[in-house]
């Protein structure tokens, strides 16, 4: 489904945005829903989320077609 793919791409997005913030202004805690989380745990939260995301986004997206080119001599 198209949407379903759109909206994993978006997240994949965001979540990369979030990465690369992240890593270019780090701080050592970080606030999530009103707990202080470790930067370390943050990122390995948000990598996890960006796998997990990528996997269904293979899914979604269904069998590629494998391009193959070949020399003979």
């Amino acid at each position: 489904d198209d949407m379903a793919i759109a909206g994993l791409q978006t997240a994949l997005q965001n979540i990369d945005t979030a990465i690369v913030n992240l890593s270019t202004n780090p701080k050592p805690n970080y606030s999530i829903n009103g707990q202080s989380i470790p930067w370390a745990d943050y990122f390995k939260m948000l990598t996890s989320q960006r796998q997990a995301i990528s996997e269904l986004l293979v899914i979604a997206e269904g069998p590629g077609e494998d391009v193959w080119e070949g020399v003979s001599n």
